[in-house]
This record gives structure tokens, sequence and C-alpha cells, in this order.
């Protein structure tokens, strides 16, 4: 159960750095030179392979509690960022 609570919680954080990312490339800002330089379909390659791996954590039985609990967790988070935090951030307006 904590292997698969651990799992769903590197997932959830690798989506987050990869939605910033693509949000990244797309904005323009990604103008210096890079060492590495991957264009930018290899990110939502990365993205589909993690809805892969949620779809598999929802398949085991023993690794859907983990699933269950980290969706409860997302809608939590989702539900304090709109309702407390959402009008607190210095440059963000409220629509």
């Amino acid at each position: 159960m904590v292997a698969s609570l651990a799992t769903f919680a590197t997932v959830l954080v690798w989506v987050m750095i990869l939605l910033a990312h693509i949000a990244y490339k797309r904005g323009g800002y990604d103008t210096e030179k890079q060492p590495v330089r991957l264009p930018l379909w290899v990110s939502y390659l990365t993205l589909a392979f993690m809805a892969f791996v949620v779809v598999l954590l929802g398949l085991f039985e023993s690794t859907r509690l983990a699933l269950v609990v980290g969706g409860v967790w997302c809608v939590f988070l989702l539900g304090y960022y709109l309702l407390v935090l959402r009008g607190k951030q210095p440059g963000v307006t409220v629509k």
C-alpha cells in the first residue's frame, strides 16, 4: 500500500512538472540556448506514459485504494486552491 501511494505521489509530481514545462515551451519563454533541446511532443509522450501508470494503478486490486486516496487528495487540493488561494496571489485577477 505504501509503495502504491508513493507511486501515485511521484506520478502526480511529474505530471505537474510536465504541465509546467509544456506551458513554458508553448508560452514562448524558451529562447535561450539549451544544452539538450527536446521537441515538445516528448513531454506529451511522457504525459501519456504517466496516464498509463495511473491506469495500471486502477487495474490491480492491491493498488486501487492508492488511486482512490490520491484522487481524493487531488480534489481536496483543487478545492483548497479555488476557495482559499486563488484570489490571494499577487498579479492574479479573479474572474
